[in-house]
């Protein structure tokens, strides 16, 4: 019976340690959440970078497409007053400059699809921030309750505990024990009377009885001589 005690306690025993020694859930959300908004900030940042270069693109592509047309209405111009061949060149500068605006649009478009995918980004780092943080309150109230039974539990196992609990036992066990023979003594001290002490018992009783009858009744007489 020693030994399984003894086992029982060592069990216990690495139990807390192993307790003691799991991460705190709390801490480590918080630190997640840390990381999460650094991540966050990171993303902004970097969509920021992105979209000034998709901006900067699209202001080349509009520029080129503006230059283009302003050649064309030049190659309108110079046909009107028969200038064939400068007309040809306007309009050779005219097809330089689409393509160099068709290049640049492209570029600003395909940047662009990288931007929605940051901005994409960031709306889901930022839900998992906010929940993230929805749940760092329930986990605080929980690990508050988890650690006071986790060191409920270890005062249970400590001796001091058992200790207590022992000697209240054994008080308990010694009042009735207490109780017991104080009402054995009762019963042994009646039982051991007999029927003429419990008959004079009776009359002295009675005799009790008429002598206050007889007080009150002069008591009385005397009032009414009054």
């Amino acid at each position: 019976m020693g030994i399984l005690k003894r086992i029982f306690g060592i069990g216990k025993a690495e139990a807390n340690a192993a307790i003691d020694k799991l991460e705190d859930p709390v801490k480590m959300t918080e630190q997640g959440i840390k990381e999460l908004k650094i991540a966050l900030q990171e993303t902004n940042e970097s969509t920021i970078k992105v979209k000034a270069q998709e901006l900067k693109e699209q202001t080349r592509a509009d520029k080129f497409k503006r230059e283009a047309t302003e050649w064309k209405e030049k190659a309108k111009k110079l046909l009107t007053k028969g200038e064939e061949e400068l007309a040809i060149t306007a309009l050779n500068n005219q097809e330089n400059l689409l393509k160099e605006a068709g290049f640049a649009q492209k570029s600003a478009d395909g940047i662009q699809i990288t931007v929605d995918k940051l901005s994409d980004k960031s709306k889901q780092i930022q839900e998992a921030i906010s929940t993230a943080i929805k749940d760092l309150n329930s986990l605080r109230a929980r690990q508050t309750a988890s650690d006071a039974l986790n060191k409920a539990n270890k005062e249970m196992d400590s001796n001091n505990v058992g200790s207590t609990m022992d000697m209240l036992k054994k008080m308990k066990a010694k009042v009735e024990d207490t109780e017991a023979i104080n009402e054995a003594h009762d019963v042994l001290k009646d039982s051991g009377k007999t029927d003429e002490d419990r008959i004079n018992e009776l009359l002295a009783e009675e005799s009790k009885t008429d002598n206050n009858d007889l007080l009150a009744s002069l008591k009385a007489e005397m009032s009414e001589e009054k």
